[in-house]
């Protein structure tokens, strides 16, 4: 299992990764809205909004998205912690685990890559974005 700073921007992710990036150096992945395809309307002004930014070099790892997009960021809700598993059954009994009394902002699914994904406000403000890359 893996755990990562991922950063919610407000529509400058793009300009916040790539800052990022010439202070550490690595290499820099973006995925852009319109790079996936989602069953989610959005607005065509958002399809340049970064729905995934990952910054890599050596062991260190920072993501970043511009998402969600429907809540006003304020400090406090602008850091999501990210927790990769190695296991769809690690995953679901972690997610089980923090749900409880947690808001869910969206439930365990798969995207469009088969990823198991899930995402909440546990009982202290904190925000997770649990994943697992492994098919079920």
């Amino acid at each position: 299992m893996q755990l990562t700073p991922y950063l919610l921007f407000n529509g400058n992710c793009r300009e916040a990764m790539t800052f990022y990036q010439s202070c550490i150096g690595g290499k820099l992945q973006l995925q852009t809205l319109k790079d996936v395809p989602s069953t989610f309307p959005f607005l065509y002004n958002m399809q340049d909004f970064i729905l995934q930014a990952c910054l890599q070099r050596d062991s260190f790892r920072l993501c970043g998205s511009d998402l969600p997009i429907d809540e006003k960021h304020q400090q406090g809700n602008t850091m999501s912690l990210l927790l990769v598993c190695g296991h769809y059954q690690e995953l679901h009994d972690i997610y089980l685990s923090l749900s409880d009394g947690a808001e869910l902002l969206h439930t365990l699914h798969q995207n469009a890559h088969q990823d198991w994904l899930a995402n909440l406000k546990d009982k202290y403000g904190h925000y997770w974005t649990l994943a697992c890359h492994a098919n079920r």
